[in-house]
């Protein structure tokens, strides 16, 4: 709500470039947000050398050069240890964080894959979804339907995107600039 009601008070500004800004801190972070709750990524890397893992329970496994490893990016953004509340969106959660957050040097925040495998469209996916938002709230004023309310995402029918259980009303309106 925060942040709808931060770009409700922007869309008044008449030129919404002025917002073009890769440093507009609340905006970055309803983006870092809304993506860390409604992706479903996993990815599989292959082991390149023999190695030995130890899991959250202390218990050792041994994985080898040339297995497949498949990472549940999912659950590490809703762990509670490096997000806390993690099932509720929070717009400001990164407002104070460099780039995607980390914890005890590890990135926790990965919706756009890691390494060399980082998906090379992001920084342009991302300023097109500001950009998108920013236009939104220049041009219509939106708010929730009286009779609708914010559904429970459910990954049950999801493949890589969290889809809601039902639909989300909306009134929208066209602003008269």
């Amino acid at each position: 709500m925060a942040a709808y009601m931060m770009l409700q008070s922007l869309a008044d500004m008449p030129d919404p470039s002025v917002l073009d800004d890769p440093d507009f801190a609340l905006l970055d972070s309803v983006v870092k947000e809304t993506l860390r709750l409604s992706i479903l990524p996993s990815t599989v890397r292959q082991v390149l050398h023999d190695t030995t893992i130890i899991g959250g329970n202390g218990q050792e496994y041994r994985i080898y050069k040339g297995e497949g490893v498949l990472v549940d990016v999912r659950g590490m953004h809703l762990d509670s240890d490096y997000f806390p509340d993690p099932e509720s969106f929070k717009a400001d959660r990164f407002t104070n964080i460099k780039g995607y957050g980390e914890h005890n040097g590890m990135k926790t925040l990965v919706p756009w894959g890691g390494g060399m495998y980082m998906c090379k469209g992001r920084t342009f996916a991302q300023h097109m979804i500001k950009m998108f938002l920013i236009m939104c709230f220049h041009l219509y004023d939106i708010d929730m339907h009286p009779k609708s309310s914010p559904p429970a995402a459910s990954s049950a029918k999801s493949i890589s995107v969290v889809r809601p259980d039902s639909a989300l009303k909306i009134r929208l309106r066209k602003r008269q600039l």
